[in-house]
């Protein structure tokens, strides 16, 4: 739904994107949501409040065309403003990228919007 995110190369030949996410659940999302923690066996109590999740994630690209991801922290939000769930991850791993998943999409999506204001970005 909507993101923050800052540039950065922590190597030769890579961007880092150091991204804020939220993701708004409408009730077919929020469902699925759910049942993909079901499925992981993570509770589940009061998510039939779900409303939206603040996350956050890093994705780096090599100019070889590797792309990783590492999830920092996830907050599940009810909709009235309670928190389900948090937690941070003191020392994330960089994971493969799967295709045709959300985290591909959002990965996707910033760096078109890197590559197409790359000037602007430079200013």
């Amino acid at each position: 739904d909507s993101l923050r995110f800052n540039i950065t190369s922590d190597e030769k030949d890579s961007l880092c994107l150091d991204s804020w996410l939220l993701f708004a659940f409408d009730s077919k999302g929020a469902a699925a949501y759910t049942a993909n923690r079901q499925k992981y066996n993570l509770p589940i109590n009061g998510y039939e409040k779900l409303d939206h999740s603040l996350q956050h994630w890093i994705f780096k690209a090599s100019k070889s065309g590797n792309a990783m991801q590492k999830v920092i922290s996830v907050i599940d939000y009810s909709y009235d403003g309670k928190v389900l769930t948090s937690f941070t991850d003191d020392n994330p791993k960089w994971q493969d990228i799967i295709p045709d998943s959300i985290a591909e999409g959002v990965f996707l999506a910033q760096l078109n919007y890197v590559m197409a204001n790359i000037q602007k970005l430079k200013e």
